[in-house]
């Protein structure tokens, strides 16, 4: 699709501490290769490329990619079917000027462990018992290991890469038919965890592992229940994992939300949080933990009893409850591990929604038998989306929970809250706004009602206005309900001692967003706090270009800070903690749903003096809508890795053509912005 050339009108950017402007400073940002973005994927398809960088300076891009095995599978976002992917890795010793091939590490896609149909010709046959027989209905066919998105993390040289996969030998994989897709059946997913570890001497991952090979990977879940959202985390502990397993199978979306739907956010009563760990010190011989389940969701394992389940699933004995757990975060503070995750009310339609629940606990010690979590939003309303910025105990604030909130359930307006830990503490009694820490884990699970035992105080509003049309941040402490019409989503952050930065994206009128193409879009805005978070800015707009005339919108925001410092590591590997990076995509604001929106540019800019000053923002795609250059090409979804001085950072995206989605990838230099000009960077 031709993306348009739309006309910016750039200014009124250069003032300080007024609400819609930012400080612009004499850095910017020179763009390796020059002329264009490196594709560092072959000629197939990628899925949600990531990107992590070792203390010697390598370089690893991760991502799926679409295989050729004559198997397809089913795209239950796009509801296509589709070639399978693996997750590989492709690595740059060279600082980013050129990518090997890639390593496959999940080796999938060409195996099956179940059958499934991709025609949405009707339910399947069923058998004698009532069940669906999928060997006895002719369309179906063998069901390929497709690997979900990776995600990924690294402690040194040691690195682990988790993802959820139809292929889940053992006999215990069930599957899901779903009647919305008129019978398109689809096998449960299980979790998947791969290490390798880099050597720095010889350049190459070593081959310790058995057979010779240059990863280890390992099945941690058995397909009995559908894997989904997970994320992982690590430090010189250890390794740790989380991720939900719905026991009914994954749920599609309502499309309601501003998401694809199918997500994972939408659950059946039963589902649960689990967890395994991995000793950082052992990591060459070591096996993971035996997975756990950190929430209890579950009540009783029993036999369907609706046709309706029992004309969607394979026969056999079911988890069940009455809420659901999804979306789990993790994050460790020394050998402490922080869960937070969104959990359905199960008030069976009296109260809609869903509410914010977080876990602590030692990294070798979770909760046997699962634990009821502490809820931290308001529970009356409407919570989701939960992220958490963390640090050593050693700080003050060790800890900051960031969530949206609201009166209304999926796809309505809300705004971004969050509660703080302080006095280097991280329980519930430590939370400021406080919460009521003790009652905060009651649950109807457990014989409770959160809705009549919490008593809980509010927490910080941080987008809200009180005002409507009344602009972002000028009353942090506004409920929800002041402004019933604008939105915020996409929060980010980074904490570095004192120094806190916040950032999402924000319309001022939901509806007005939704339903026009020339008002209203989301632009993102940061603010900071320099005191742990007792106090903060204003709202900063760190987008005023993007306006109503524009026809272009913010999407998908980050933040990221500098690394720690390489210990005996070359120039540039000491951290500089005043050092920040933002990166934000663009994408074209339509008539929703009447027209749907398409993916755009993405830009970078950096502050070297913690978020007081900023680069001028600079396109690092082929193409730069802001400037008046369009393209064929539709960039999304943004990760960024930067030097421990914060003066170079990498990036890679997914690049959508006509054809295929390979993976991008980009260096940047800060540099002095006469230089960028004199050299024509610009």
């Amino acid at each position: 699709m031709m993306k348009r050339r739309i006309p910016i009108l750039v200014g009124g950017i250069a003032v300080a501490g007024t609400l819609g402007a930012y400080v612009i400073n004499g850095s910017g940002l020179a763009l390796f290769p020059v002329d264009a973005p490196l594709t560092i994927s072959a000629t197939e398809s990628t899925n949600k490329v990531k990107l992590l960088r070792t203390p010697d300076r390598t370089l690893f891009a991760i991502y799926g990619e679409a295989q050729d095995v004559g198997l397809l599978a089913y795209d239950t976002k796009k509801q296509e079917a589709r070639k399978p992917f693996d997750i590989v890795i492709s690595v740059s010793t060279d600082n980013g000027d050129t990518w090997g091939a890639p390593l496959n590490i999940s080796n999938t896609a060409a195996l099956s462990s179940s059958l499934g149909i991709l025609e949405s010709t009707g339910a399947p046959v069923l058998g004698a018992d009532g069940y669906p027989d999928l060997v006895a209905d002719p369309r179906s066919t063998a069901y390929p290991g497709d690997s979900d998105k990776p995600n990924v993390f690294n402690v040194g040289n040691q690195i682990i890469v988790t993802w959820g996969d139809n292929y889940c030998p053992g006999g215990d994989q069930r599957f899901v038919v779903y009647p919305e897709l008129n019978g398109v059946t689809v096998p449960y997913s299980c979790m998947y965890v791969s290490r390798l570890r880099w050597d720095t001497a010889t350049q190459q991952f070593l081959t310790i592992w058995p057979g010779g090979l240059p990863y280890r990977t390992d099945q941690l879940s058995s397909g009995l229940r559908d894997v989904k959202q997970d994320a992982n985390r690590g430090n010189s502990s250890a390794f740790v994992i989380n991720w939900q397993e719905d026991p009914l199978g994954l749920k599609l979306g309502e499309a309601e939300g501003p998401g694809d739907g199918a997500s994972g956010a939408n659950v059946n009563n039963g589902t649960d949080i689990w967890y395994a760990s991995l000793l950082t010190s052992a990591f060459n011989s070591a096996d993971w933990a035996a997975p756990v389940r950190v929430t209890r969701n579950t009540v009783e394992a029993v036999p369907l009893s609706s046709t309706g389940d029992r004309e969607t699933h394979p026969p056999g004995d079911y988890d069940r409850g009455n809420v659901g757990s999804s979306r789990s975060n993790i994050g460790q503070i020394g050998t402490q591990v922080v869960m937070a995750y969104e959990e359905t009310k199960g008030t069976q339609g009296f109260d809609e929604g869903k509410y914010i629940r977080y876990h602590t606990f030692e990294w070798n010690a979770p909760p046997p038998g699962g634990e009821v979590g502490c809820i931290i939003s308001e529970p009356g309303e409407n919570a989701r989306r939960v992220r958490f910025l963390t640090q050593e105990q050693t700080n003050p604030v060790p800890l900051v929970f960031i969530y949206k909130q609201g009166e209304f359930t999926q796809g309505g307006p809300s705004d971004i809250f969050i509660r703080r830990a302080t006095g280097n503490l991280i329980t519930p009694e430590s939370l400021d706004p406080p919460i009521d820490a003790a009652n905060c884990r009651s649950s109807i699970v457990t014989g409770g009602n959160p809705l009549v035992d919490i008593v809980q105080p509010p927490a910080i509003n941080f987008s809200g206005s009180s005002a409507l049309k009344g602009g972002t941040g000028t009353a942090p402490d506004a409920l929800s309900g002041d402004n019933p019409i604008e939105n915020a989503l996409a929060h980010r952050g980074v904490i570095r001692g004192n120094t806190i930065l916040i950032g999402y994206s924000y319309t001022p009128d939901l509806f007005r967003f939704q339903y026009l193409d020339d008002t209203d879009p989301y632009n993102f805005f940061l603010r900071r706090s320099t005191d742990g978070g007792a106090t903060w800015s204003d709202a900063v707009n760190m987008t005023p270009e993007i306006t109503g005339p524009s026809q272009l919108t913010v999407k998908e925001p980050r933040i990221v800070g500098t690394p720690p410092t390489v210990a005996g590591g070359l120039p540039g590997d000491t951290q500089d903690p005043s050092v920040i990076w933002v990166g934000y995509g663009l994408q074209t604001n339509v008539r929703q749903p009447i027209f749907q929106p398409v993916d755009v540019d993405i830009y970078m800019m950096v502050s070297l003096d913690e978020g007081q000053s900023w680069s001028r923002a600079k396109a690092i795609t082929l193409g730069d809508v802001e400037g008046g250059y369009e393209d064929e090409l539709e960039d999304f979804e943004t990760q960024i890795k930067v030097r421990p001085d914060g003066l170079e950072g990498h990036v890679v995206w997914s690049t959508k053509n006509a054809l295929v989605t390979p993976a991008s990838y980009r260096r940047m230099q800060v540099v002095e912005a006469d230089v960028i000009f004199q050299n024509g960077f610009d």
